[in-house]
């Protein structure tokens, strides 16, 4: 069977060098070759999903004039999906868009009734799906309201914790984050885009204002999952200097979707386990956790939170917000917001006098310097800070105007925490790195300690080589080539030389992000683009 980039050039729709191109993102992206071609804008995706209808064998559909949806499934399955069975004129037919597991198992039984396989665009099935499903009976609002709980829906049912809403040159894009990457999942006019920024904006009782962000909060309950949603909003002012007004987009950060889980589940090891547990032998002190938004932190936190529960102790926590309701007893969660700070939170916290304290994030130096007050008063506390590293913790609050020797007196130990996608061990594949033809793409693996090792006369291929393979219908991961995310962690205990270190000014050494992302990917547990995306 002739290759989807070869059809498109030989139709003349794309040139061998965009093939390449793509080709090239490809080995450093999560995303299939015609995700790509349509974010990149280099063909329609209607004209896409025909030309793949046609490869495949099925039929096509972007009309559903007339059409009923039949209810054989939940209405929670077509969603989750993007797919609808429907009764037209001409016969009974399943509408779909991509292929999963639950896909190509539901169109193997179809198959079986005679029942016409048919594609069609994102769009086209979600808007049937907004007209046919409960979600039309239940929300009494516009049609902008409507399309914001559609995308909260399916968001809730993918999983995903953000949210984007974008805005494109001529258009407004509606975009989840999966674990796959960024999915769209409908565009509009402009002026329908500006309706839904404006429409997120009410909800959070916020008045935008040109050229300024804004950060605001507003909750949702899920119509599906019955689960109350407490979601972040940041507003982004985007104009530019061809647009005539301005414009704003937004992300919307969904909290409360993710379950408490125990270190184990997270994808520890026994020796991170080990040390992680070591907390619930500490009287007081200080625990810190960097990295970026959505690296799993607070999950992290959280099953530590969990453990000490368990040792009966007063504990208490503020956080802005509050991502997930511990049901514990002796667990009191507070929310702070922009007249109720953490400083502020933390002083009428410690007259409530618990042992054991989590703030969500230390943001500024007043913060620091309260937290590292609570710990010297006999207090254990656990925190998060935004740097790149375990170690970097120590510049980060000396630059905040805390003296060193302070925060190294309580100290404990500090991590640093990203999410990866680890290979399915059932479909993986391995692949002469050799084969590969982006020059920065070998000239980072060389930069790594990679590249040499390769290049070494061997009659076998290294491990290291392993890249995923997708679409291969595997009852594991669903054709995917990843299984579900798991947590990668450094863990830097602050023992005494450690801190002599630090105190010497010399090199700590410790067992790093980019140095277990090396060892992953040489036992081929996972592929270059996770590599870079920890170690690079």
């Amino acid at each position: 069977m002739e290759k989807l980039g070869e059809i498109l050039v030989k139709k003349g729709l794309i040139t061998e060098d965009v093939v390449k191109d793509v080709l090239t993102e490809q080995e450093l992206s999560l995303k299939k070759f015609g995700e790509i071609l349509i974010e990149k804008s280099l063909i329609e995706e209607t004209v896409l999903i025909k030309i793949i209808a046609e490869q495949s064998g099925y039929g096509f559909i972007d009309d559903f004039t007339g059409a009923e949806l039949i209810k054989e499934k939940p209405d929670e399955f077509y969603w989750k999906n993007c797919c609808a069975l429907i009764k037209t004129a001409s016969g009974t037919k399943f509408v779909f868009n991509t292929n999963n597991h639950e896909i190509n198992s539901y169109i193997t039984i179809l198959a079986l009734k005679n029942i016409e396989i048919v594609l069609s665009p994102k769009e086209r099935i979600y808007s049937f799906l907004s007209e046919k499903t409960e979600l039309k009976t239940i929300i009494e609002e516009e049609n902008a309201g409507k399309e914001i709980d559609n995308a909260l829906e399916i968001a809730i049912l993918k999983k995903s914790s953000n949210i984007r809403i974008k805005k494109s040159l001529n258009s407004y894009l509606i975009l989840v984050d999966t674990d796959l990457g960024v999915e769209i999942i409908k565009a509009f006019p402009v002026n329908m885009g500006e309706r839904l920024i404006n429409i997120i904006a009410e909800r959070c009782k916020v008045h935008l204002k040109p050229r300024r962000s804004m950060d605001a909060k507003f909750s949702y309950e899920s119509i599906f999952s019955k689960k109350k949603i407490d979601i972040r909003v940041e507003f982004l002012p985007v104009a530019s200097q061809t647009d005539e007004k301005d414009y704003f987009e937004a992300v919307m950060r969904l909290h409360g979707l993710n379950s408490i889980l125990s270190l184990e589940a997270l994808g520890f090891d026994e020796e991170e386990r080990l040390v992680l547990s070591e907390i619930l032998t500490y009287g007081s002190g200080l625990v810190l956790s960097a990295g970026p938004t959505g690296a799993g932190k607070s999950t992290t936190f959280y099953a530590i939170l969990k453990e000490l529960a368990k040792k009966r102790l007063p504990i208490l926590t503020i956080e802005d917000p509050v991502e997930i309701k511990l049901n514990e007893i002796n667990i009191t969660q507070m929310s702070v917001n922009d007249e109720f700070r953490y400083n502020n939170a933390l002083v009428a916290m410690l007259r409530c006098e618990p042992k054991i304290i989590l703030v969500g994030e230390i943001r500024d130096e007043e913060t620091a310097r309260a937290v590292i007050k609570a710990a010297q008063t006999g207090h254990l506390v656990l925190s998060t800070i935004h740097t790149q590293s375990a170690i970097n913790i120590v510049s980060r609050l000396k630059g905040m105007g805390i003296p060193q020797d302070e925060f190294l007196e309580v100290i404990k130990f500090a991590t640093s925490q990203r999410l990866y996608l680890p290979l399915c061990p059932k479909c993986r594949e391995k692949k002469e790195i050799s084969s590969f033809t982006n020059k920065t793409w070998l000239k980072s693996l060389k930069r790594l300690g990679i590249y040499e090792v390769v290049n070494k006369e061997d009659d076998t291929l290294p491990a290291y080589a392993y890249v995923p393979v997708r679409g291969q219908k595997c009852d594991v991961c669903f054709g995917n080539g990843y299984l579900s995310k798991k947590a990668i962690i450094e863990i830097l205990p602050f023992r005494e030389d450690t801190i002599a270190a630090i105190q010497a000014g010399e090199k700590v050494k410790y067992r790093t992000l980019k140095d277990k992302a090396l060892k992953l990917f040489k036992e081929g547990k996972i592929d270059a683009g996770q590599l870079f995306n920890i170690a690079g």
